[in-house]
């Protein structure tokens, strides 16, 4: 629930991603962090979606004050994968 994908067809044979991290998730170097992270769970793990010809856009909603200062980077990978899984099932 803190986690949206927006996706749309494109004219291209493959995948685009991007990355929507509002001020509200923390301060630049957290948003940096996510940013990193996500080009990276994206390089290990969905290299294998290159043939679809989507954009995919990944929003960060709005959680607990705290929730995204203890977000580790294994729960961010799950849920992304888990999230992008079902988008491309």
């Amino acid at each position: 629930n803190w986690l949206i994908l927006n996706y749309k067809k494109n004219s291209f044979s493959f995948t685009r991603y991007g990355w929507t991290v509002p001020k509200f998730v923390g301060n630049a170097v957290i948003r940096n962090r996510f940013k990193r992270w996500c080009r990276e769970i994206v390089r290990k793990n969905h290299q294998n979606n290159d043939q679809v010809g989507l954009d995919i856009n990944v929003v960060f909603k709005r959680a607990k004050k705290e929730f995204y200062k203890n977000l580790t980077y294994g729960e961010l990978e799950k849920q992304l994968n888990k999230a992008v899984f079902k988008l491309f099932k």
